[in-house]
């Protein structure tokens, strides 16, 4: 749950820039008191994302779906990037 705090990330973690890391699935940042679990951060890019994860056809476009961040492949970067919930995000 966000604002879980741990005492370790998983050993597969990858670091996202600025004491956030990335694994499988589950975002964190540097804690004073551990690893915090924080929202996604939009416009953030992973090179994988979790087994169990959903394609979601919206628009024209295949997002992944995992437990409740969206992500949009990058053909070009061969790369997740995180973006808004497509049924939520109204831009202006």
């Amino acid at each position: 749950a966000i604002g879980t705090i741990i005492s370790a990330i998983p050993d597969k973690h990858i670091p996202i820039g600025s004491g956030r890391y990335y694994a499988d699935g589950v975002f964190y940042r540097d804690s004073s008191r551990g690893y915090e679990v924080i929202v996604a951060p939009i416009g953030v890019w992973v090179n994988e994302l979790p087994k169990r994860h959903r394609i979601v056809r919206y628009q024209d476009c295949d997002y992944h779906e995992c437990k409740g961040v969206w992500y949009l492949f990058d053909n070009h970067n061969q790369q997740y990037q995180v973006v808004s919930n497509p049924y939520t995000h109204n831009p202006s």
